[in-house]
């Protein structure tokens, strides 16, 4: 991986990372729809799509779904990478309960570097998945395949084995 990249404010990596969770399932925002997901105006919106069109990282024309280019679609995956080594990192090494991970590492994500990510993702030994079972993409950006099935679509007194928690609400924990 680089070192020299720019760095990405707290605000622009949600953006960012919500883009690329919609995306991820085919789904389009809208201005007015991601003001609302970010409780935000709308003009407050279209100034961040703005900025983030300046960078390079997002497909953005008024009154359309902004959408992420491939430079951006790089720089939300290497968040993601991010993100779940550190969940992975805290809870194998220092011993974190799993649920409550997330919210520690969406303060600390912000004050590493690379390298350190780099010797994180060597201490423990280039994992797939972090503790809630999502896939950790590569220093490549490559994302595991995974074939999650939501619990409530099992038929009724269908068996499974449980793979991935939704941490992002960690209250419900």
């Amino acid at each position: 991986m680089q070192s020299h990249r720019q760095p990405v404010s707290p605000s622009a990596e949600e953006y960012l990372l919500t883009l690329f969770r919609h995306e991820s399932i085919g789904e389009a925002l809208g201005t007015n729809r991601l003001a609302r997901l970010f409780g935000v105006k709308a003009p407050s919106v279209t100034g961040m799509l703005r900025r983030l069109r300046q960078r390079g990282w997002v497909w953005y024309q008024p009154y359309r779904s902004p959408s992420l280019t491939e430079e951006g679609r790089r720089v939300a995956v290497r968040l993601i990478r991010r993100h779940r080594l550190l969940e992975t990192y805290l809870v194998e090494v220092l011993g974190f309960p799993w649920d409550r991970v997330h919210d520690e590492v969406q303060i600390l994500e912000h004050a590493v570097s690379e390298q350190l990510m780099e010797r994180i993702a060597d201490k423990l030994g280039h994992p797939s998945y972090d503790p809630h079972g999502d896939p950790i993409p590569d220093a490549e950006g490559n994302i595991p395949e995974t074939s999650h099935l939501p619990v409530g679509k099992l038929p009724e007194g269908g068996e499974a084995v449980l793979s991935r928690v939704d941490n992002r609400r960690s209250a419900l924990l």
